[in-house]
């Protein structure tokens, strides 16, 4: 899937939550007046929903660990702070609309504060995503020296071409194994490079590059899957 397409997929699940949960919003207060209690019950819901959501929205920009579990524990206790409150209301413990709203305003807001510290905080964006970048770019670099070699380089190129792709949909992370496969692709796309070099004048074996392209793509999807 590319990234284009995963953006879209997102995208559309989002929107489908957010039809069902007007749908049903409409449907059960047809032909009524809601009461405070349930439009407060409703705006709760909402809240909660996109919070719910704000995994899905923000995984292609934060890691697997560290900030992005984080981020799980905000929204965890979020909702479990959120359904207590509309508990309360609800049950007649809280009695004033407007301190209950103002309640889930402020704990909207702290999840917000949340969000910025987990994309925002930190190194920015582009130191956190800089060893991605080198890698996509010698790939990518590598790529364009293969598209000029012969035709039996043909399942190179293929293989390349998903190698890039896997690349696009790397997170940055902190730990020693993903460091240690990084260092490992770059020599190895830094050795193919020369490898390519030198088929270009002639002296390269289709076999033993298509054998190293492989190796690569199996570092690749190692660290792909941490």
């Amino acid at each position: 899937m590319t990234r284009s397409q995963s953006i879209l997929l997102r995208f559309g699940l989002f929107v489908l939550g957010v039809s069902i949960i007007t749908l049903i919003f409409f449907l059960s207060t047809k032909n009524t007046e809601p009461s405070m209690v349930s439009r407060f019950t409703w705006i709760s819901v909402s809240l909660m929903y996109l919070v719910l959501c704000s995994p899905l929205m923000f995984f292609s920009f934060v890691g697997r660990v560290g900030s992005f579990a984080m981020l799980l524990l905000g929204v965890g206790l979020y909702i479990i702070l959120s359904i207590v409150l509309v508990i309360l209301v609800n049950g007649g413990v809280v009695a004033e609309f407007g301190v209950a709203l103002v309640a889930q305003a402020v704990l909207f807001v702290f999840f917000m504060a949340l969000v910025y510290v987990v994309y925002f905080g930190g190194p920015s964006q582009a130191e956190r995503f800089a060893s991605i970048k080198k890698l996509q770019s010698l790939a990518a670099a590598l790529d364009m020296k293969v598209s000029d070699l012969p035709d039996e380089y043909s399942a190179v190129r293929k293989i390349l071409s998903q190698i890039n792709e896997d690349l696009r949909y790397l997170v940055p992370l902190k730990s020693k194994r993903s460091v240690e496969l990084e260092n490992k692709i770059v020599e190895n796309l830094h050795f193919m490079g020369q490898y390519c070099d030198s088929a270009v004048l002639g002296g390269g074996n289709v076999s033993a590059f298509e054998r190293e392209v492989k190796n690569l793509q199996a570092l690749v999807r190692q660290r792909k899957a941490l």
